[in-house]
């Protein structure tokens, strides 16, 4: 199991990786926002309309408490280890792939937010749907492999300690 295992490991570490570095993205984005930056659209108006399809951004709060989470899912994916660890990352998967299938106009009406704007609708079935496929897809994996090495070195511990 040396070599798979050291295989494994290098697998987890590119898929913790690419969630972590996306998430940190989405996490710095949000957290610019919350400050009441417009970065990097021209307008408040133009942002309000690319990122949350409407006329004004949310509050502020709102987008922190999204800054805020990413970050902690960001320093979760490549910190978990074990079973918790691998639950923890998996939900985090979970609802990344969830909100890539759904999209986002139905994750707006699932928060209340009114109908969203085409140029949003278009922007997310171009890139912010996908990224989210992309980093739910790579904390699964995480996920995955951090169970299987798991559960391996359970196994191991147990043939060690009876041979019978």
């Amino acid at each position: 199991m040396g070599r798979i295992a050291r295989l494994l490991r290098v697998a987890r570490g590119a898929a913790a990786a690419t969630a972590t570095l996306g998430l940190a993205g989405v996490s710095a984005l949000h957290l610019v926002w919350a400050s009441g930056s417009h970065w990097p659209a021209r307008s408040e108006r133009a942002l309000a309309d690319a990122v949350a399809g409407s006329r004004r951004m949310p509050p502020p709060a709102a987008s922190a408490v999204v800054g805020v989470g990413a970050a902690v899912a960001a320093a979760w994916v490549p910190a978990a280890r074990g079973r918790l660890g691998a639950l923890g990352t998996g939900l985090i998967g979970a609802g990344l792939l969830a909100r890539g299938v759904a999209g986002g106009a139905v994750a707006a009406r699932a928060l209340g937010m009114p109908e969203t704007s085409r140029r949003f609708r278009r922007l997310d079935e171009r890139w912010y749907s996908p990224l989210c496929l992309v980093l739910g897809t790579a904390a699964m994996s995480a996920a995955a492999i951090s169970a299987a090495l798991t559960n391996a070195a359970a196994q191991s511990a147990a043939i060690t300690r009876d041979p019978a």
